[in-house]
């Protein structure tokens, strides 16, 4: 009897203990809010989300028109209860090509967020490629991005802060009356063109990724360079040197990431 009653607290402590381990375990999906809506039905994406932990907000860019309700064109933040929006946002254009205005990346810099993507417009200013956010209005982040058709198609893709920095990549030949052809970096006051021998035998057709790692410059995008030159480079000093043999021919790199030191 007593053998038998030992053997069922066992049990049922075993019991007990599954049924916390599946509710420590559990994963719920819950909607934000009302979410995000389009203003055509093949676009109204999110692609980019951005957790800014000084304010403790998570800012959203992409392609949408309303966030939690309320107008929110292409940029909107989440407090942990509602959406809002940024000023007048990013009002989608369709352009000559039927590329939609979005937000490609988003970051904090010297007290501002900083968004990068294909709009010629943001707060009701013109603004391309990269503008900043202070809290109350966006403004330009020095002279504008421009491409050889002057600007309707340049683009920024991606940003990176490094030793107090920001550098950008992204699709365009100048910065104001300054030669970039797609690589350069930002002091919060001037900006400094790093592409000087980048693909300089490679048809360029934008960079679209950048990363610090071992405390170097890495850069790659959608490049189509005769062998043994490749898209994907690094920053050696003032110089771009490829990354082993790498890839090369019509390559195309989205994305790169720092993933256990490799």
């Amino acid at each position: 009897m007593e053998r038998n009653f030992i053997k069922m607290k066992k049990f049922y402590l075993f019991a007990l203990l599954i049924l916390i381990s599946l509710q420590c375990n559990a994963q719920t999906i819950q909607n934000l809010g009302l979410g995000t809506n389009g203003f055509q039905s093949q676009w109204g994406a999110i692609r980019k989300v951005y957790t800014d932990t000084v304010d403790n907000i998570l800012y959203a860019g992409g392609s949408f028109e309303i966030a939690g309700g309320k107008t929110c064109w292409g940029i909107a933040k989440w407090n942990g209860l509602e959406w809002d929006s940024l000023g007048a946002g990013m009002k989608p254009e369709i352009s000559t090509n039927s590329m939609v205005s979005y937000i490609r990346d988003i970051v904090r810099y010297k007290d501002e967020i900083y968004m990068t993507g294909n709009f010629r417009y943001i707060g009701g200013k013109s603004i391309c490629g990269i503008a900043r956010w202070n809290g109350i209005e966006w403004n330009s982040v020095g002279d504008r991005f421009k491409d050889s058709g002057n600007d309707p198609f340049a683009f920024a893709s991606a940003m990176e802060v490094y030793n107090n920095e920001l550098y950008v990549v992204g699709d365009f030949d100048s910065i104001g009356t300054m030669p970039s052809k797609g690589i350069a970096k930002w002091d919060g006051q001037n900006w400094t063109d790093l592409s000087q021998n980048y693909g300089a035998n490679c048809y360029f057709d934008g960079l679209y990724t950048l990363m610090f790692f071992n405390n170097e410059l890495h850069v790659a995008g959608n490049l189509n360079c005769p062998s043994p030159e490749e898209p994907l480079k690094k920053r050696v000093g003032n110089q771009w040197v490829e990354v082993g043999t790498g890839l090369n021919g019509d390559s195309w790199i989205a994305k790169l990431k720092v993933y256990q030191n490799n």
